[in-house]
């Protein structure tokens, strides 16, 4: 994390993120997806399909 005046910001590479290794197209991340991010919050449906359709690919 870093933090400045009326900021912060997540260092992604700090930390390890199981999703940010995805996108990166790591085959163990993606082999462990099983179509279930963010079950709990609606608005994760939305990157959940473009997971599962490899709409991340494009970019």
């Amino acid at each position: 994390m870093a933090k400045s005046f009326n900021s912060y910001a997540v260092l992604p590479d700090k930390f390890d993120c199981d999703y940010y290794r995805f996108i990166q197209g790591d085959p163990i991340a993606i082999n462990a997806y099983h179509n279930d991010y963010m079950p709990a919050y609606s608005w994760g449906e939305f990157r959940n399909a473009e997971l599962g359709f490899g709409k991340w690919l494009e970019k």
